[in-house]
């Protein structure tokens, strides 16, 4: 099953390796897979766990609508969290848009 094919599916994409206090952003390393502005993600472990959209995304500084699996991608967060925190798409019907 893909992942438009189940709406409440959950697969991990990438680790936390960054965060920016003053910008409220975190450095994600996309290993497991691709992000998209507009995914809903959940970011769990090392002491977080909360759930958003992905507002926006940027790579080596600049915006993008999407990055692929095997870079390291800039994303805009609504709480702390710490390097070591896996960063997980959720299922679109799990938060409002």
């Amino acid at each position: 099953m893909s992942y438009e094919q189940t709406a409440d599916a959950e697969k991990k994409v990438g680790e936390v390796v960054h965060f920016y206090p003053k910008a409220g952003a975190v450095a994600v390393l996309l290993t497991d897979g691709g992000l998209s502005v507009g995914d809903a993600i959940r970011i769990s472990g090392q002491g977080v766990e909360f759930e958003q959209r992905i507002e926006s995304l940027q790579l080596d500084g600049r915006p993008v609508q999407a990055v692929e699996q095997g870079r390291v991608v800039g994303i805009k967060v609504v709480e702390r969290a710490r390097p070591g925190a896996i960063v997980y798409r959720i299922g679109r019907s799990r938060l409002p848009r």
